[in-house]
């Protein structure tokens, strides 16, 4: 199944449901800034549960995962609420159980950067009434949209390549570390991310040798991996930083055209806080929404940092070395034990599929 979601007139959003035989005749429009407004109350939920990191309160985890689960159903609620065509919407919402029941376990995305609203975290399935079992694994939350469905988020202007297989013989990964960071993750993880560095073209603790490896990089698929703190919608790099308009002009640079005319496909890695808060054009979201580039994986809330190293360890191993999609790199640690529920402070907006092959 695929849903396409585009802003309308007065301040809607349109809704347009469809799968390979094509749209649902059932399109709708629903409010924006209560979809919004919902979208800010998960990500407050999620910023919480990153709190809870720092002393793992078993009882306190159990309630802020029902609060989760609150918000995501809220959410389903919100994309659904359009009185004006409430019989057709029930028929739409039977259209899309009858699709997942005969097995159409995919659901790709596709919105617009500008709005910044986690997919994933919309709640598919009955709340639990008051005293009802509830466990604090992934299990009890498979009906977010994230763990229900192979799960497709994309923005509205980014164009998919003839070939999502990128083969490695002409693959890079750019890292950008923030050094102050770097030197505080454990010994472990630093030394696994060390030997990941090595891969082409390396890792820049600074600006001037971000800009060098960026000419090295440029023209090639390229993985753009940040490894830092983010505060205030710039990226921290030591005592310099990079804003959204240096990190555009970054991307335009690794986009030049190849000599036959083609264009690189990259993917852009951000293992910072809130990496995907931003509003408008204003934000890390909208320099992932353009021909040439995948998507963006990024976070909805601030990441402790020894967790956002062992993940981010964990992704480009899963990328670069055991040959996983991306779609498959986070569905794998989505449901990693290890992982979880930190795991939900990171999403997706890239076309699934995306591999680097041998």
């Amino acid at each position: 199944m695929w849903l396409k979601v585009q802003p309308d007139q007065n301040d809607q959003l349109a809704f347009t449901w469809g799968n390979m035989l094509g749209p649902h005749p059932c399109s709708y429009s629903v409010g924006r800034g209560t979809i919004l407004a919902v979208a800010r109350d998960i990500r407050a939920v999620l910023e919480r549960i990153a709190k809870w990191s720092q002393f793992r309160e078993p009882a306190e985890l159990k309630s802020l995962l029902l609060d989760l689960v609150d918000e995501g159903s809220r959410l389903h609620f919100a994309i659904f609420d359009s009185p004006a065509k409430s019989t057709e919407i029930f028929e739409l919402q039977d259209w899309i159980s009858e699709q997942f029941a005969q097995g159409d376990c995919e659901l790709a995305v596709t919105a617009d950067s500008n709005f910044n609203i986690p997919w994933g975290f919309v709640f598919d399935g009955e709340t639990l009434a008051p005293g009802e079992a509830f466990n604090e694994s992934e299990a009890d939350c498979n009906q977010f949209w994230s763990l229900k469905y192979r799960l497709s988020t994309v923005f509205s202007a980014s164009g998919r390549p003839v070939k999502s297989d990128r083969p490695r013989a002409h693959y890079k990964l750019l890292s950008i570390v923030d050094p102050d960071v770097f030197a505080n993750v454990g010994p472990a993880e630093r030394d696994g991310l060390l030997e990941v560095f090595k891969e082409p073209v390396g890792a820049a603790y600074n600006l001037e040798h971000c800009d060098k490896l960026l000419s090295e990089a440029a023209k090639c698929d390229t993985l753009i991996h940040f490894f830092g703190h983010c505060k205030d919608g710039r990226l921290d790099l030591g005592n310099e930083s990079i804003d959204t308009i240096r990190f555009k002009m970054m991307i335009e640079k690794l986009l030049a055209r190849r000599t036959d005319r083609s264009m690189p496909y990259n993917l852009i890695f951000l293992n910072a806080c809130d990496t995907l808060v931003g509003e408008l054009d204003e934000s890390f979201r909208s320099a992932a929404a353009r021909p040439g580039l995948c998507g963006i994986v990024a976070t909805e809330a601030p990441v402790p940092q020894r967790f956002a190293a062992d993940f981010g360890l964990r992704f480009l191993k899963s990328m670069l070395i055991e040959g996983r999609s991306i779609g498959e790199t986070m569905e794998h640690l989505r449901r990693d034990p290890q992982l979880w529920p930190l795991s939900l402070l990171y999403s997706c907006y890239a076309f699934a599929d995306y591999r680097i092959v041998s």
